[in-house]
């Protein structure tokens, strides 16, 4: 199953925004593990909590026109379902552990869900998929640092996330149905 995103790569830039920085948001319960690897599995919870996120928001939006609804709140529930996704799986990162095996089965899945967010954001008109890249960055920054990750390694992890979402929410892609505000 092919993506727009090589997510190994996208799982080391992530990494990498977070530095050694990732610890303020190891919860006091967590087992201390591996310190290379939690920060790998991290970004690549990280990465799947925007990838879920995107297909939960352009899923809703479509619902929503196809109920005769606005699709103008495609980017507030984008939004939404990102910053709950990064809260709910930061915990989990923390709590599941690391190493190979689970880190595969993590990887396996981030890549179903960057394919999931590739279909369902398939159909967005172009402005609002040229906004969602910043949009989503500002969520995960804005929920990482409620969860305690100071301010200069959650603006790196903003920029690698606005990346990696430009390449996911493309308005070149083509779709079904365009969506538009």
């Amino acid at each position: 199953m092919g993506t727009a995103i090589d997510v190994d790569t996208a799982a080391f830039d992530l990494a990498d925004a977070l530095g050694a920085d990732f610890v303020y948001l190891e919860p006091p319960e967590a087992r201390r593990i591996d310190q290379a690897a939690l920060a790998i599995t991290l970004a690549v919870w990280l990465l799947r909590a925007v990838a879920d996120g995107i297909t939960q928001g352009a899923r809703g939006a479509a619902a929503r026109a196809r109920a005769g609804g606005p699709a103008a709140t495609v980017r507030a529930g984008t939004v939404r379902a990102v910053t709950a996704l990064v809260r709910k799986y930061v915990a989990r990162a923390f709590l599941a552990g690391a190493n190979r095996s689970a880190l595969a089965g993590q990887c396996a899945a981030l890549r179903r869900s960057v394919a999931a967010a590739e279909d369902a954001s398939a159909g967005l008109a172009g402005e609002l998929a040229r906004q969602l890249p910043a949009a989503i960055g500002a969520a995960v920054r804005d929920a990482l640092r409620a969860a305690g990750l100071p301010a200069a390694p959650a603006l790196r992890v903003e920029r690698a996330v606005h990346a990696q979402v430009a390449l996911i929410v493309r308005p070149d892609r083509g779709g079904r149905r365009r969506l538009s505000w």
